[in-house]
């Protein structure tokens, strides 16, 4: 894995080099984001950790779908920043459609929005609301809140895991080795304002009283839970209440009325790697005739 890594970032530090020869980063955009959080525990977990957010992969907490991104381009107003807007994985095509010039009205009825003005220029992000999940549990972000009833795996995933790891207090975070790499030289020498690592993610760094984090209990398999994710992004205050519940509620009923049957299909045994010389095969083209 290692290897791999090690290669991969090569071939991008040498396409990297090439586009700021060529001037090609006169003209891009470049985006790293990640899908969902870490699997700390569970059936494959790794060693990425959410602390001290809550929760972990497949889970409806923070520590589950509250993912960072980069956003690298010459478009981007004249400075480094660490932006909170709300955005969900359904924006990136409208945002960045929009931000090569395209008319976002030719994309049709989409779920997606356009924060292109919202990243570009710091402007307030027209999403105020998105829906994390509503077949196995529910859970609905509104503003500021988020609601949750029911968990996934019977809700033993329901907790803060993982090595609290970077502290402002510790020096295990060597900023200038990503500034003096190949990539960090290639990026400060295409743009017009320094790239300051460690002031990025002091202010990209989370954080929370986690000593109280048991003071209001949320059993969300048993009554519906409901957090100010702004100010508690790490969920320890349940602040549930029924009129606050109903709105999250009736907004549901609304989405199950538009809501389509799953496409998901049943596991296939052919799909066994020891039927195929224990590789992952593609073992479907003969149905498709490849």
């Amino acid at each position: 894995m290692q290897r791999w890594f090690a290669s991969w970032t090569n071939q991008w530090v040498v396409w990297l080099k090439h586009c700021v020869k060529s001037a090609m980063l006169d003209n891009s955009i470049i985006v790293f984001l990640s899908d969902n959080g870490a699997p700390t525990v569970g059936i494959h977990p790794n060693k990425g950790s959410n602390y001290p957010l809550k929760g972990v992969k497949t889970t409806p907490w923070e520590g589950g779908i509250r993912t960072v991104a980069a956003v690298w381009s010459p478009s981007l107003n004249r400075s480094s920043r660490v932006s909170n807007q709300l955005m969900h994985i359904t924006d990136w095509l409208p945002t960045l459609y929009s931000a090569v010039g395209g008319d976002v009205s030719d994309l049709g009825e989409i779920d997606g929005m356009d924060l292109w003005e919202a990243i570009s220029k710091d402007n307030a992000s027209p999403r105020q609301e998105l829906l994390v999940n509503i077949d196995d549990y529910e859970a609905l972000r509104l503003g500021e809140y988020k609601y949750i009833s029911g968990s996934s795996l019977l809700g033993f995933l329901d907790d803060w895991f993982g090595d609290p790891g970077y502290s402002e207090h510790n020096q295990l975070y060597n900023a200038t080795v990503i500034t003096g790499s190949l990539a960090g030289r290639a990026l400060n020498s295409s743009q017009h304002w320094p790239l300051d690592v460690s002031a990025l993610r002091h202010a990209a760094t989370v954080h929370c009283e986690m000593k109280d984090k048991h003071s209001s209990p949320c059993w969300p398999l048993i009554t519906p839970c409901i957090f100010n994710v702004v100010s508690d992004p790490c969920e320890t205050r349940n602040i549930y209440s029924r009129r606050l519940a109903m709105r999250f509620e009736q907004q549901l009923q609304r989405y199950r009325r538009t809501i389509v049957p799953r496409n998901n299909k049943p596991s296939d045994k052919r799909a066994d790697p020891k039927l195929w010389n224990n590789t992952w095969s593609s073992w479907a083209d003969n149905d498709l005739g490849l």
